[in-house]
């Protein structure tokens, strides 16, 4: 993470990936840093959008019902400008969501729904976060959006919207 990112700041992010210990690819991915906030990450990489949420143990419910109401209007801009689709990183998110988070998060899969473009969302292994995700999902965005476990699956979905089995 980049100390002081603004948007629109671009960010060379380096990292690895070592499926055995012996072999270690290096990538270099170059993203758009579109908005940050207190659990948030919004980056856009080649035209697709990707938010990323964390649970930090240091706020309430409230605090976190506020930071997703900052996110709809990020979703309703993204969805109506540059980005061709959505990955919504939930994994790291707290496990069970409010109604007032209920309500935002639900409000972000419509806008995608109605711009007609598509939204992968990502969630954790917690079976409560799931069912919560995939009842708002079905409600929200039936025709466009789709729940994964892992990000890979969700990118790939994204990439080729609609050729990769829905979680």
């Amino acid at each position: 993470m980049t100390a002081g990112a603004r948007p629109g700041q671009m960010l060379d992010r380096t990292f690895r990936t070592a499926p055995h210990p012996a072999k270690v690819t290096v990538h270099s991915v170059m993203t758009d840093i579109y908005a940050e906030g207190g659990n948030y990450r919004i980056e856009l990489d080649a035209g697709v959008a990707s938010c990323r949420v964390w649970a930090r143990p240091d706020l309430d419910s409230a605090a976190g019902a506020r930071f997703a109401r900052e996110k709809v209007g990020h979703f309703e801009a993204l969805s109506l400008g540059a980005a061709r689709g959505m990955i919504f990183d939930l994994s790291a998110a707290p496990p069970v969501a409010g109604p007032s988070t209920q309500e935002s998060l639900g409000q972000m899969l419509a806008t995608w729904e109605r711009a007609k473009r598509p939204i992968a969302v990502v969630g954790g292994s917690n079976q409560i976060q799931l069912l919560q995700l995939r009842r708002l999902v079905a409600s929200h965005a039936p025709g466009y959006g789709s729940l994964f476990t892992e990000l890979p699956a969700a990118r790939a979905w994204i990439l080729g919207f609609g050729t990769v089995s829905r979680a």
